[in-house]
């Protein structure tokens, strides 16, 4: 009986120590892109996009909550600006357009900025 104690309670405290040694891996390798964010809008990138398209909701979930930091023009309300856009998202970056969704990885290669 003493050694089935024994058992259970190394075997949860290895189920334990697994769980937290992920999490914090997990933590360490989670990209931040709240300073990614900043790097574009610091950089002058601008995303076009509007409130109906699916692509453009795609691509912000791509930035896992920090998409409030990034420089965006809803493209329903300011026909003006949004007067060249073709396609949404579209992202200009140094008077250049990259129409269509992209990874983090390729923003990061158009822009310099890491994530």
């Amino acid at each position: 009986m003493r050694s089935k104690i024994m058992i259970t309670a190394v075997v949860l405290f290895a189920l334990a120590a697994a769980a937290a040694s992920g999490i914090l891996i997990r933590n360490l390798t989670r990209p931040d892109y709240d300073s990614f964010a900043q790097c574009l809008t610091e950089k002058g990138v601008m995303m076009y996009g509007a409130y109906w398209c699916h692509a453009c909701d795609v691509q912000k979930e791509r930035f896992q909550g920090s998409f409030e930091g990034i420089s965006y023009v809803e493209c329903s309300k300011d026909h003006e600006r949004c007067e060249d856009i073709h396609a949404f998202p579209t992202w200009e970056y140094r008077d250049r357009l990259y129409r269509g969704v992209h990874s983090i990885g390729q923003l990061e290669e158009i822009t310099g900025c890491t994530a």
